[in-house]
Formats: structure tokens, C-alpha cells, sequence
């Protein structure tokens, strides 16, 4: 005869709590968020920087004359941008 007592104890499960849903839940996210960043570590191939770019030509004081329609650009009026080399060499 099997013993339905220690059966039963082999197979119970537990419903999840909502610790360990949290716990799935952030490391989703940190998974999700690690191969989303690992894509922007360098240049695609084929793609070359522009040959002979004057970095002086590009600083300064730069204002917009014309814009895609975008919801966050809306109302935004005078835009301008200032551009500047940074200790490191970028811009």
C-alpha cells in the first residue's frame, strides 16, 4: 500500500508571495536593462566617423530655425543649444 501522506507532502506548493513576485520583477528588469545597454557599447560595423571634421567649426552657440513636430518639443520657443570641448576631448 503507498503512503498518500508522504505524497502529498512531496508535491505541495506555495502560492508566490509578493516578496518574490518583486523579486522576479527587479531582476527582469535588470536583465532587460543589461542587454539594452550592452547594444550601445561601440560603433556598428560598417559605419565610419566623418573624415576631415573641423571640431572648432562645430562649437559654440547654436539656435534652432526648424523642428519635427514632437509632443515633448511643444511650446518650446527660442531654442538653442551651446556646444563646447569637454578635459576628456568630446564635445
Amino acid at each position: 500500500m503507498i503512503n498518500l501522506t508522504v505524497l502529498q507532502d512531496n508535491f505541495t506548493t506555495t502560492k508566490p508571495t509578493a516578496r518574490s513576485s518583486l523579486t522576479y520583477l527587479r531582476n527582469f528588469i535588470v536583465v532587460l536593462l543589461s542587454g539594452i545597454t550592452a547594444g550601445c557599447t561601440g560603433l556598428p560595423e560598417d559605419v565610419n566617423p566623418v573624415d576631415g571634421f573641423d571640431v572648432n567649426k562645430y562649437l559654440g552657440k547654436w539656435y534652432e530655425i526648424a523642428r519635427l513636430d514632437h509632443s515633448f518639443e511643444r511650446g518650446l520657443d527660442k531654442v538653442s543649444a551651446e556646444y563646447s570641448l569637454r578635459d576628456d576631448g568630446g564635445v
